[in-house]
């Protein structure tokens, strides 16, 4: 059961250098983002969005994702020129919600071996998503959240998806330096906020919802929820019940106040209600201002959010 490990997804993490402008892709738009670093906060350089066509991309973990290479091609040197972003040539790429899937492994016994313990792994990923030996790309990342247990974030994705990605970006001459899927670029925010307390982002797409809970600089959960919108906020009660009666710290009622919904208003607000009401303590809504982010021009952060996010590591991550 071979492992792929800081390779592709996760990937280049130990490279002296990330690209400073990311793209991120969805099946309605692409997203191109460029940061500079004003003392605190970031600042956009370039910014551009243009629409797709609808089935130009179908973001699936099994199917190829890419139906028509021709017009996304189109619309990525649209999306270039109107960024104004010259003689680009690397780039950082977000995946579509639904390509890439993550997953935080825990084991309670760690083999002393370190193929036993990637075996162990690997089989474990493999089992919760269904996928045979082979067939994936699994790349893991060790964490240190909780001394009783060993966790490490575990990211898949189908050999045959990112593989198309990745002759797509060679086809149109573009190298691309680091992958990730894209509510891991858009937790990114919350991962370098530098805050104590856990957080939580929730990320709304049109199959439900991705939630990430931060502890400290490290994720604890990740969990892609599928429902109809009538359901999200039931799913995301369900959800901050378990965080608050099985991984809240001990000895605190609410350590988690702070919350970024990658939605409109009217869905911020609705889901800042739900997670009140579970905690009983108030919540704040992380707005980009909170984040360390200054926009100069209106633009709507959930779109942005994961392009932006990937941009920040060239500053360490």
């Amino acid at each position: 059961m071979p492992v792929h490990g800081l390779n592709k997804i996760w990937g280049y993490l130990a490279a002296p250098s990330y690209p400073r402008t990311a793209l991120s892709i969805s099946e309605t738009e692409l997203v191109l983002v460029s940061l500079k670093r004003q003392r605190r906060h970031f600042e956009p350089t370039h910014l551009a969005m243009v629409r797709l066509p609808a089935g130009v991309i179908r973001a699936d973990f099994n199917e190829l994702n890419i139906v028509d290479e021709s017009q996304l091609a189109q619309q990525t040197e649209k999306l270039i020129a109107e960024a104004g972003v010259s003689r680009l040539r690397r780039l950082a790429v977000a995946l579509p919600e639904g390509s890439v899937r993550s997953l935080i492994v825990s084991l309670d016994n760690v083999p002393a071996g370190r193929n036993e313990l990637m075996q162990m792994l690997s089989w474990r990923v493999e089992r919760s998503f269904g996928c045979k030996p082979g067939d994936v790309r699994i790349t893991l990342k060790h964490l240190n959240v909780q001394k009783e247990q060993v966790h490490w974030l575990a990211t898949v994705v189908r050999n045959h998806v990112i593989d198309q990605y990745e002759t797509f970006f060679r086809q149109v001459g573009l190298q691309v330096g680091l992958v990730l899927p894209a509510h891991l670029a858009q937790a990114q925010w919350l991962l370098r906020a530098g805050v104590a307390e856990d957080q939580v982002m929730l990320s709304l797409n049109d199959r439900g919802f991705v939630a990430v809970i931060v502890r400290g600089n490290q994720p604890v959960l990740v969990r892609e929820v599928f429902c109809a919108d009538a359901e999200r906020d039931d799913e995301f009660y369900r959800l901050m019940i378990f965080y608050r009666d099985r991984m809240a710290a001990k000895n605190s009622s609410a350590n988690l106040s702070r919350l970024l919904v990658l939605g409109s208003a009217d869905e911020q607000e609705r889901f800042r209600r739900v997670l009140a009401n579970v905690l009983e303590a108030p919540v704040t809504i992380l707005e980009p201002g909170l984040l360390g982010l200054h926009l100069l021009t209106p633009a709507n952060f959930s779109t942005f959010a994961a392009a932006a996010g990937l941009s920040t590591f060239s500053w360490g991550t």
